[in-house]
């Protein structure tokens, strides 16, 4: 009796040995279409074994579970957005959420993109909704250091977010991801923020300026001939007249200004409005950051852009027409 009771014992641990071999192997192999999983901070392990099963990418809940106290990993199961498939085993993704392999989002901020063209980039990585990005880009608490308290910025962090690729998880709200950008723009402007103090600049004055040079620059040689001429032209207190804030005002995206437009009653209209506007239009590089720190050696109080691109500058409104009529024949 006592023999055929050890044969029943050994039966059933080779039994369950082999059920747990099979409960914790694929759901099913040729499956791998991924199943996105978001795991919430403070899950426990056995809500997380539930949360793979109704997801269908394991088995048994039970078995995971008994794997993840097993190794010891229970207590080390992370947080966050997982893509998983039915083609991996438990083990495979017990070893994925244990290292916190989560998904992640990349996203390219491009000189000289707004605001609006940043979240628009953010939405189209997957990760969070344009209005959700621009809700967040009114926290002024971001950059409180920098814009003055009661101006009238359209968007709170516009051009503080700095042009580089970044990547993000499930886990980073709206405002981490702002957050990461403008801290990317304090490390940028930290070795030569001094220098902007000692041409009686503000930073957000600063920012400003290479905003606008950002947009009417299409190649870095250009920018600090810009960067000269509205510098000039603040000093004498001459409009700065620059399309690209028109184009901020109106919300436009293209190029072509209507009378209209040049009208519009907005303080970013530098064609109605002296001086700068009351915060930047985008966000500059390093280069147009730098062009506005040190000018070109210029007097010009104008210039036009070529067919090319390129531009050229005048020192006087008379020398502005005739290269107006040499590379634009007369039309601007």
């Amino acid at each position: 009796m006592a023999v055929w009771f050890g044969v029943l014992i050994v039966g059933a641990a080779v039994c369950g040995a082999l059920f747990g071999v099979r409960a914790a192997s694929p759901v099913n192999p040729a499956d791998r279409a991924m199943r996105r999983v978001v795991i919430a901070k403070g899950t426990r392990s056995a809500a997380i074994a539930h949360q793979l099963a109704v997801a269908g990418v394991i088995r048994s809940a039970l078995v995971f579970d008994l794997m993840a106290h097993w190794d010891g990993a229970a207590t080390h199961l992370q947080a966050g957005e997982y893509a998983l498939s039915p083609s991996m085993s438990s083990l495979q993704i017990l070893a994925r959420i244990a290292n916190g392999d989560v998904m992640t989002y990349k996203v390219t901020v491009p000189a000289g993109a707004s605001v609006v063209q940043i979240a628009r980039s953010v939405a189209s990585a997957g990760l969070w909704s344009q209005k959700q990005m621009l809700a967040a880009a009114d926290d002024r608490s971001l950059v409180a250091q920098w814009v003055p308290a009661g101006a009238p910025v359209r968007y709170a962090v516009e051009g503080y977010l700095y042009p580089d690729t970044y990547i993000f998880t499930r886990t980073d709200s709206p405002r981490d991801v702002l957050a990461a950008m403008v801290a990317k723009f304090r490390d940028a402007i930290a070795p030569v923020a001094s220098e902007a103090a000692a041409r009686h600049l503000s930073v957000n004055q600063w920012v400003t300026l290479a905003s606008m040079v950002e947009r009417e620059a299409a190649t870095p040689s250009d920018q600090a001939g810009v960067a000269a001429v509205f510098l000039n032209r603040l000093k004498i207190g001459m409009p700065l007249q620059s399309d690209p804030t028109v184009l901020y005002a109106t919300g436009q995206t293209g190029t072509t200004l209507t009378a209209a437009d040049l009208a519009v009653d907005s303080p970013y209209n530098t064609y109605r409005a002296n001086g700068l506007p009351p915060g930047p239009i985008a966000s500059p590089d390093v280069g147009a950051l730098r062009a506005v720190l040190h000018p070109a050696a210029s007097t010009a109080l104008y210039f036009i852009a070529k067919p090319d691109g390129t531009l050229v500058f005048a020192q006087t409104y008379a020398q502005q027409l005739a290269n107006e009529q040499e590379y634009l024949g007369g039309t601007g």
